[in-house]
């Protein structure tokens, strides 16, 4: 709580990732748009807000990617109490984020549709949509931990690091979704090492959120196959866990194609797969086509294929930024700080019980490894301009509900050592320490970033 209401408190606006387009989105849904709109020219893709939406965040823009640019915390308290002088709608555009489910924005629109009733200024509700969101988010989290019969340390790290803290304090579409992928991971562990059998209760949150999941990001669709590694013992019987299995991956994936679907009616407004609304907004002179793009990609699947393997690998240097940094601006510890954290991390993860079969790591590693291709798939698709190679990274935030997965992989390789059997209370205590400094100094360093 502390440091979440930190990050909230010190990040000025609209300088978490693409935060302005989760802005406008956010109050587009508030209004009642439950699905992004298309403009009158079919150019263009966002929806209706109010005019002088886009004036609340376009005078922090000029920080953006210049760490040389600082604001003082006077230029923010001034502007908190601007109010919205007109009521006249405006189209905005936001590709990126009006493809996005309404339900991955839920907790910050109900707050901005409240708060707009009785004329609250933008930039206050703007502290308010993130304060929610990082409430939902830690209240669901809470409960995966506490519900989880097992590895409630490891998920209370995972959640406690700089990217997992610095995202889920802002109004990214990530935050329920990160928030649901925790609690996944911990029904998952409650089904396969709880004492009980799994119950309509559990069954029914597992589906649900599952269809949420793949309803808000389609790449998380993979991860209801974790259900093959409960035994079937916890769901009565063989043909009870087919069953279920087979139920939830066929809801799944009938959404997911459905999702789709909408999606392109959006992108292809007039179904000409060379007309599209989509755009990089960080390179305007950019052609992004997703079909376009496929089209390229079908020519030669063989060798597109090892690429994207190739590119998979590759990506996996990037376990610092999943542990420091959000994939925005250049915000991170020092070289050496983060040294010593890696390895640690590494250690505490390694000296965890040991409950997964060899078999069972296997499995995690490659639906760990199919979540990091289909991530570099989308973003291949959605923001390379069409022709250019594969993005072999992305930022932190991709990562958390990736790397749990390959840390579940190699969990308690060590454990049985008689050393660290010994030791393991000293380690807790070690790691608490470290993640403390840890975030200690990222905050410093998103001071020094943002302020004179």
């Amino acid at each position: 709580m502390f440091f979440g209401i930190a990050y909230i408190y010190i990040l000025p606006p609209f300088q978490s990732p693409d935060e302005p387009n989760h802005f406008m989105r956010i109050y587009h849904i508030a209004q009642g748009h439950l699905n992004g709109e298309v403009s009158v020219d079919k150019c263009f893709l966002g929806g209706y807000i109010p005019k002088d939406l886009p004036s609340t965040f376009s005078s922090f823009s000029y920080m953006n990617f210049h760490e040389e640019k600082k604001i003082h915390e006077d230029s923010i308290i001034s502007k908190l109490l601007t109010p919205l002088t007109s009521k006249e709608q405006i189209f905005g555009v936001f590709p990126n984020t009006a493809r996005y489910a309404f339900t991955a924005y839920f907790p910050q629109a109900v707050v901005t549709y409240l708060l707009d009733k009785i004329n609250t200024p933008p930039l206050i509700i703007l502290y308010a949509q993130r304060i929610v969101a990082f409430l939902f988010w830690i209240l669901i989290v809470y409960y995966a931990i506490r519900i989880s019969p097992v590895y409630k340390e490891v998920l209370m790290f995972l959640s406690f690091l700089p990217t997992s803290l610095a995202v889920n304090s802002t109004l990214s579409a990530d935050v329920v979704s990160n928030a649901f992928t925790f609690l996944i991971f911990a029904l998952f562990l409650k089904f396969k090492f709880g004492d009980a059998n799994i119950t309509k209760k559990d069954g029914t949150t597992f589906f649900v959120v599952m269809l949420m999941l793949s309803w808000q990001k389609i790449v998380y669709f993979p991860l209801c196959f974790l259900l093959l590694l409960v035994p079937k013992e916890k769901f009565g019987t063989l043909s009870r866990k087919l069953g279920f299995l087979s139920f939830v991956f066929v809801t799944n994936l009938a959404l997911v194609v459905w999702w789709a679907g909408e999606i392109n009616k959006l992108i292809y407004p007039t179904n000409d797969k060379n007309f599209t609304t989509y755009a990089n907004g960080m390179r305007p002179e950019c052609s992004v086509n997703p079909m376009l793009q496929t089209d390229i990609v079908l020519k030669e699947p063989i060798t597109f294929t090892s690429n994207l393997l190739f590119a998979s690998y590759k990506s996996y240097n990037a376990f610092g930024i999943y542990l420091t940094s959000f994939g925005w601006e250049s915000i991170t510890i020092s070289r050496g700080l983060l040294i010593i954290l890696k390895l640690s991390v590494f250690l505490f993860i390694l000296t965890r019980q040991s409950l997964f079969k060899t078999w069972e790591r296997i499995f995690l590693l490659l639906l760990g490894q199919c979540l990091v291709m289909l991530f570099l798939l989308s973003q291949h698709l959605h923001w390379a301009c069409v022709g250019d190679e594969i993005i072999r990274n992305f930022g932190g935030k991709y990562y958390i509900p990736i790397y749990p997965l390959i840390l579940f992989a190699i969990t308690g390789l060590v454990d049985k050592r008689q050393f660290f059997i010994n030791h393991r209370a000293s380690i807790n205590l070690y790691l608490v320490i470290l993640t403390l400094i840890v975030q200690i100094e990222f905050l410093f360093a998103m001071i020094g970033r943002y302020y004179d």
